[in-house]
């Protein structure tokens, strides 16, 4: 009897083992702080944070791979891969073929450097750093100001800086990253002026649907978990973006 029992202890453990050494999920996402970050080998971030909590206590293998500003899209060659972003590309990918399931929601804030507010403005004309080419975006700022200029940088940093710098009036920015890249220069959030949400984006896990659906049922069960708890405020605290 105790033979039988020890049998059937060492076959749960390797059923075990193998389960959870045959699924490696492969995370892919662009370079997105606060969410994700990678700083030489080493990868931080809120939806890094969030994917390490679920996997460890779950007991999944994972990768996690993170591009250089590129286009994820452009990566998803595998049926393995899950995507960390906004959107997908539906020239390039089949949204039929995924599941998605939201991390958290985003907003892109107008924002203002508080030491620029209180300087005259001689202008005649107002002058906008926006993060996208989003037409809400670029129609709701149009409504609001009555002449006004736009100037998008692809490289993250540099609309913030001309922002700190008095170059430019506002930027048209999500929120957390700004504080994020603005607090690698040593600034903080009470440094800026928030002036409302003008546009609400939602980042996601798009899952493939020909991963595990226990697994994607398990990441739909902890995300709501974190919502249900309001856990995402703690993990932002970690990044200072609050």
């Amino acid at each position: 009897m105790k033979k039988t029992i020890l049998v059937l202890l060492l076959i749960l453990i390797l059923i075990t083992t193998f389960y959870s050494n045959a699924i490696a999920i492969t995370f892919i996402s662009r370079q997105n702080p606060p969410y994700v970050n990678k700083d030489f080998d080493i990868v931080t971030g809120v939806a890094i944070d969030i994917t390490k909590d679920i996997t460890k206590k779950h007991d999944l293998s994972y990768n996690i791979e993170v591009l250089e500003w590129g286009n994820e899209n452009s990566y998803i060659n595998s049926s393995n891969k899950v995507l960390i972003a906004n959107n997908i590309d539906k020239n390039k990918n089949n949204l039929d073929n995924y599941i998605k399931l939201p991390i958290t929601q985003q907003k892109i804030n107008l924002i203002s450097f508080k030491k620029n507010s209180n300087k005259e403005n001689q202008k005649n004309i107002v002058t906008i750093g926006i993060e996208n080419n989003s037409d809400q975006i670029i129609e709701v700022l149009k409504n609001e100001f009555s002449s006004v200029k736009f100037n998008q940088e692809k490289i993250i940093g540099n609309n913030i800086e001309k922002l700190i710098f008095g170059d430019l009036d506002y930027v048209a920015y999500q929120k957390e990253k700004l504080y994020w890249v603005a607090g690698q220069m040593s600034y903080k959030p009470k440094d800026f002026e928030d002036h409302g949400t003008i546009e609400k984006t939602t980042l996601y896990y798009f899952f493939p649907k020909t991963i595990d659906e226990n697994i994607i049922e398990v990441f739909k069960k902890e995300l709501e978990n974190i919502k249900k708890n309001n856990e995402i405020v703690d993990i932002m605290k970690n990044y200072e973006v609050y």
